[in-house]
């Protein structure tokens, strides 16, 4: 009896984890059967076979959440997106019912059903990457959750994957549990983490490409390509006088033409006040020639005076007497003789 109470531990795991070995296919990624574009990343995936500590170190980093934010943004996006995408449809198709009555109108109209066609495809492209992160955020929960530290317990600190037979641990035993507790950590990754990053990159979605909207549809203008026929006859005036010719004025001559006569302008204004200025000095020239040429300063100032009174006489010419005021003076005899 004795010895039976003394027997070392003999460690086994648990077998609550069976994890799902293949691969998923493109529609439960994806989450669509639409006609996604998808292409192939170039993940070199390997075969884990690592040690304990670096496992569970990676178990602790693993953070779902954040991806699952991730697709949330997305979904948000392509919701937005989609809504967007029919309110333009429906605007621009309105503006040009209601303004563009003629052939022209319904060639644009269609036109803008295929942009918005394009437009429609993109928010299921969206809603697709949006599922391919929820996907990949729940195959890194079951890594995260199924990785057991060295001591057998789980992420959630409460949950142990080991049971023992035995009453105390040797080094054997130790051994043989630290060799268990790896072996099961290597699998969750080769069995739940490989497989599912597999799946997701197999499947990646790729947005597609514009295309012309207008490819088969004629010009909403009414413009066509090739020699015009002839036009309505016009009667011919008969023999008269030849008029002058009217050159063609295009956008370029006529802004040439506008740009000569301002400069012609701006020369006869220049020329004019030149004109002035000479008029000016001429005459100041001619009355110091006239004055200075005698070499008398009283002569000057008399020439200076003269010149004055005779502009004041023509700005005020003086009044001529009336033919009344025109008689002889009274005789009033010679003056006496002294």
């Amino acid at each position: 009896m004795g010895d039976e109470a003394h027997i070392p531990n003999s460690y086994q795991l648990r077998d609550d984890f069976k994890p799902k070995s293949e691969n998923a296919d493109k529609n439960t990624v994806l989450g669509t059967d639409s006609s996604v574009g998808t292409e192939i990343s170039q993940v070199a995936w390997e075969t884990y076979g690592k040690d304990l500590d670096t496992l569970v170190k990676y178990r602790d980093s693993i953070k779902s959440g954040s991806v699952r934010d991730m697709a949330k943004n997305w979904r948000g996006h392509g919701s937005s997106l989609n809504t967007l995408a029919n309110k333009f449809s429906n605007e621009v198709k309105s503006k040009i019912i209601d303004s563009w009555d003629s052939n022209g109108g319904s060639t644009a109209s269609t036109a803008v059903q295929r942009y918005a066609d394009q437009l429609a495809q993109l928010p299921i492209v969206i809603n697709a990457i949006a599922h391919s992160l929820d996907f990949s955020a729940e195959f890194l929960d079951i890594t995260r959750n199924n990785i057991p530290d060295d001591k057998g317990m789980l992420v959630d600190g409460k949950t142990s994957v080991v049971t023992n037979s035995g009453t105390y641990d040797t080094a054997e035993s130790r051994a043989q549990l630290k060799s268990l507790l790896t072996q099961r950590a290597n699998d969750v990754m080769n069995e739940v983490f490989v497989p599912g990053g597999k799946s997701v990159d197999a499947v990646m979605p790729v947005f597609p490409l514009p295309q012309p909207v207008t490819t088969g549809l004629p010009d909403p203008t009414g413009n066509r390509t090739g020699t015009p026929g002839p036009g309505p006859s016009v009667s011919t005036p008969g023999p008269g006088p030849a008029g002058p010719s009217m050159p063609s004025l295009t956008p370029t001559s006529y802004a040439k033409q506008l740009e000569q006569q301002q400069k012609e302008q701006e020369q006869n204004r220049t020329n004019s006040n030149s004109n002035n200025r000479g008029s000016s000095n001429r005459r100041r020239l001619s009355r110091s020639n006239r004055c200075c040429s005698r070499g008398c300063k009283r002569e000057c100032r008399l020439l200076s005076r003269s010149d004055s009174s005779s502009r004041r006489s023509r700005r005020r010419p003086t009044p001529r007497a009336s033919p009344a005021a025109w008689r002889p003076l009274p005789w009033r005899g010679l003056p006496p003789r002294r």
